[in-house]
């Protein structure tokens, strides 16, 4: 990392500084749902000190009746708690640091994002204001979702992720596999940044599962956009048109432009690569949401919530 890089990492965390006046503090501030949190935390510690890694259940919630609360729950974020209490934070301490994590991840994130798009300058204008966003804000200090607001703060980094895999063409590209068979070519990764997403993903899944089912059909569609614009699909950014060469011919009849078959077959192939990502996303996430799904019927679910 240059000096420049440092220079802009440090004015991004003096600029999150007002949004942490509210952690400063001591003791907990209103929200709608930050007692629930803090409760869980203390749950889920108890729960590690007696040797349950993974609780899905929560006994000494509902007045002592017990909840299967990370049965359907996502549990990231509270794992994250939990890591800064395991360091020595007190319970109130460690929601708060985790409140601050997000707000740090959703302005790298989104710069990280944004320079991929524009320069340095207006990349750090999109990270101040996507951190000072209403939406997290209202997440960190009114309605006390802490869950989705880690969720949040991931997105630009998913959609980073996945950028630049569309935007290099294929001698640029590093793959992380390079299988020789040209058959299991396409779901090679052509960047280290895609297998970077497969992780990126899965934590969204953790964080807030109702956040990444809306996500994910952003991300699908962007992703697709990328690929198109990309010059492996024979559009160049520079040239505002097609070449005829790779994208079509002369139809012998009536004279109308056709689709070659072999570009639509390398257009699908490359996007598998992506479509594999995200298989593998929700594979590692599966030990949540596969016993939640087979279990919903066990629980009341307003159709309003889903």
């Amino acid at each position: 990392m240059n000096r420049r890089t440092w220079l802009l990492a440090l004015g991004l965390v003096l600029a999150l500084i007002p949004a942490f006046l509210f952690l400063i503090p001591a003791g907990y501030f209103a929200s709608s749902d930050g007692m629930i949190h803090l409760y869980r935390l203390f749950e889920l510690d108890r729960a590690i000190g007696e040797g349950v890694f993974f609780p899905r259940w929560f006994p000494l919630s509902a007045y002592g009746y017990g909840l299967p609360v990370l049965n359907y729950y996502p549990p990231l974020m509270y794992y994250l708690a939990e890591l800064f209490h395991l360091l020595g934070a007190g319970y109130i301490a460690a929601i708060k640091l985790t409140i601050a994590t997000s707000f740090i991840i959703a302005a790298f994130s989104m710069f990280l994002f944004a320079r991929d798009w524009m320069n340095d300058g207006a990349a750090f204008v999109a990270a101040i204001a996507y951190a000072y966003s209403p939406y997290l804000l209202s997440d960190a200090y009114v309605r006390g979702n802490f869950p989705e607001m880690l969720a949040m703060s991931l997105l630009p980094l998913a959609l980073w992720a996945i950028s630049d895999e569309g935007r290099k063409t294929e001698d640029e590209n590093a793959s992380v596999l390079r299988p020789s068979s040209s058959v299991l070519r396409p779901f090679a990764f052509a960047q280290d940044r895609l297998l970077f997403f497969v992780f990126i993903f899965t934590a969204i899944i953790l964080s807030h599962h109702l956040t990444a089912m809306q996500f994910a059909g952003l991300v699908v569609v962007y992703a697709v956009w990328v690929r198109i614009r990309s010059s492996e699909f024979g559009v160049r950014s520079s040239e505002f048109g097609v070449q005829s060469s790779e994208f079509g011919r002369r139809s012998a009849v009536g004279g109308q432009w056709s689709v070659v078959p072999s570009l639509l077959l390398r257009a699908c192939l490359r996007l598998s690569s992506f479509v594999f990502a995200l298989t593998l996303a929700l594979a590692l996430s599966a030990f949540y949401w596969v016993p939640a799904l087979a279990e919903l019927n066990l629980v009341y679910v307003e159709s309003a919530s889903l």
